[in-house]
């Protein structure tokens, strides 16, 4: 590992995938696609008995961020460090320091690419502050003709943002960092290369909505060809069958749906305003829908952030991941299996504390009955990122630490620890966590 020469097993690993576990492969992704450091400390992680009796040279550039300028300076940061180098940062005006201010920083840029006025995502609401609210984020459409006008990141062009968005993604990836950025599951199929195989089941992680409206349309298609072409049909049970199917083509044709983009002014084919879909042309419909919400409409974008990223990581080697896999590796997960009491019972590790001590099933039943946005702010509170990666709690190197104090409980976001007064009651806990939740987040230093 020291000197980069590995077997050629190695790299042969990437051609069957399915036979190594999601573990195995993020192993295998540290040690032949990241630099020695990074690899070595990989491997250390994983076999963890061995990474305490470790130190490694902390000595890394220093990086400054204004919260209020964080993705103009993550990139002028990226254009003067290299692309390997491991950053130490520092936000303006804050004491902290550290690897839970280095989780901060994707904290803070994966939030502050959720803003609407970038202009960059797919939207249904907007929040009073300006978020775009939605479960994943689906690049906007047709965006390739918007030109960037002045200097920062909110005036570059489209192909610009995603460029340094890919950027990003692979920073974080490569620190072993969450993104704050719940993209969607298409983003991470341009991301391996397999947009061709996109189908009108991925439009679900674009737009819910749109995709329970033409999903019955797609079926009614193919059931009418099926009903077409099955020759073991009598005359008189196949009129039967797509005469009850016309009946449904009724239902469909009564929402007047026309060639144009779902609230988007883009016609899917000239003189596409006019064009009412029908029983005649709705498989034509469907084909230029798809085309153009998965293919068309987000090319520009999706290749510049695929670009972006082949410039920090050589896109071959993310080839032993699924699509879900590598959203998982990049963005986390948000699942509530990962919030239940024998999760966190198993996986939640105690210092000081027993399982049955009445601090640790207090603390463990107000997380498993906590809000999904309560969670993400305790996770940020503990651990610098509301995102847990896969496996959850079992996936948190270091691993989420309980810690008996006999002060007043206080969190070290660096080593992923709550510690927790002894004797402190269920009203009191509450009562912190209310305070820690509100005053503990978004600042590194003594609150």
């Amino acid at each position: 590992m020291l000197v980069r020469s590995y077997p050629d097993w190695m790299f042969w690993i990437t051609s069957c995938p399915y036979h190594l576990s999601y573990k195995t492969k993020k192993l295998a992704f540290s040690v032949v696609a990241l630099d020695r450091h990074r690899a070595f400390r990989a491997v250390m992680d994983y076999y963890k008995e061995y990474s305490d009796a470790l130190i490694f040279d902390n000595r890394y550039p220093l990086i400054q961020m204004d919260r209020g300028l964080v993705l103009d300076e993550f990139r002028e940061a990226l254009l003067h460090t290299d692309s390997f180098s491991t950053w130490n940062v520092l936000f303006f005006g804050e004491n902290g320091s550290g690897v839970g201010v280095k989780r901060e920083l994707y904290s803070e840029v994966g939030k502050e690419l959720q803003k609407e006025k970038y202009k960059l995502w797919t939207k249904s609401s907007v929040t009073r502050t300006g978020y775009i609210h939605s479960r994943e984020l689906y690049p906007d459409f047709y965006m390739g003709n918007k030109k960037g006008k002045g200097v920062g990141f909110e005036n570059a062009s489209i192909e610009e943002k995603f460029h340094i968005i890919g950027q990003i993604m692979a920073k974080a990836l490569m620190e072993g960092h969450l993104l704050d950025l719940p993209l969607s599951l298409p983003v991470f199929k341009w991301l391996l290369i397999e947009e061709s195989q996109l189908t009108i089941y991925d439009l679900k992680h674009v737009s819910e909505e749109l995709f329970k409206t033409l999903l019955p349309i797609k079926e009614m298609i193919q059931e009418e060809k099926r009903i077409s072409n099955n020759q073991s049909l009598s005359p008189k049970t196949r009129n039967n069958l797509l005469k009850k199917l016309h009946d449904e083509w009724e239902t469909v044709e009564s929402y007047h749906l026309v060639f144009v983009v779902p609230n988007h002014d883009v016609e899917l084919i000239p003189g596409g305003r006019d064009i009412v879909v029908t029983r005649h042309n709705a498989a034509l419909y469907i084909e230029k829908i798809e085309k153009f919400l998965l293919h068309k409409g987000v090319e520009k974008a999706m290749v510049a952030l695929r670009t972006g990223f082949h410039k920090m990581i050589n896109l071959d080697y993310l080839q032993i991941f699924e699509p879900s896999e590598l959203q998982s590796l990049i963005c986390g997960e948000e699942n509530d299996k990962y919030w239940t009491l024998p999760h966190l019972e198993i996986n939640v590790e105690l210092s000081g504390f027993g399982i049955d001590s009445p601090e640790v099933q207090q603390l463990f039943y107000i997380l498993s009955t906590m809000s999904k946005e309560r969670r993400q702010k305790f996770l940020e509170f503990v651990t610098a990122c509301p995102r847990l990666p896969a496996d959850g709690f079992a996936g948190l190197t270091p691993a989420f630490t309980v810690k008996r104090t006999t002060v007043y409980p206080f969190a070290q976001t660096c080593f992923h620890t709550l510690h927790l007064t002894v004797g402190i009651s269920k009203e009191q806990l509450e009562t912190f966590i209310e305070v820690a939740l509100i005053h503990g987040v978004g600042y590194f230093g003594i609150v």
